[in-house]
């Protein structure tokens, strides 16, 4: 039998816009109020039928080695070192390869938050946002400034390593 590969697919975060307050024109502190969304969603169909090409690819390319003919499935999932992630992600990487439903699994939480905004100030809140095959979630991290976010700064690039080992098929079955 085949032992365990490595597979390394993309995904990115984003860091989205929630709102640009500008109390510029104004004196006095302002509070404004925000309903916090965490959310997520994931399609584990999807994202297996990601690693299945992308695993594909790779062999097809000779850059890993793979039984032919053998279907592969992930086993352990996790963002690369180097990346920083939320407990969010984490866990939606840990549901994804456990279940092997067609079914899309959603969730969400709400709070409300108040910001203060200082007089003659400018608020800028943004909310990351996780982008993966079959998955995306409104993160709990968020960021506040004073100044917009650069292009370079609102993107970012995460790879997630996955353990793949093969299927095992019962075979030689008489019905």
């Amino acid at each position: 039998m085949t032992s365990k590969t490595t597979l390394t697919i993309s995904a990115r975060y984003v860091w989205e816009l929630v709102f640009d307050y500008d109390n510029s024109g104004n004196s006095g502190e302002i509070t404004h109020s925000y309903d916090f969304v965490e959310s997520g969603s994931y399609t584990s169909k999807t994202f297996n039928e990601t690693v299945s090409s992308e695993a594909r690819k790779l062999f097809e390319s000779k850059s890993i080695q793979l039984e032919s003919g053998v279907s592969y499935r992930p086993i352990s999932a996790s963002i690369k070192a180097g990346y920083e992630t939320s407990n969010e992600v984490k866990s939606m990487l840990e549901n994804t390869i456990k279940e092997q439903s067609e079914e899309t699994v959603s969730w969400s939480n709400k709070e409300t938050r108040n910001y203060a905004v200082g007089g003659y100030g400018r608020l800028i809140l943004y909310q990351r946002n996780f982008y993966g095959p079959g998955m995306s979630v409104q993160d709990s991290a968020l960021r506040a400034t004073s100044v917009p976010l650069s292009a370079d700064e609102m993107e970012e690039e995460v790879l997630i390593e996955l353990q793949l080992e093969p299927k095992v098929f019962i075979s030689n079955i008489k019905v």
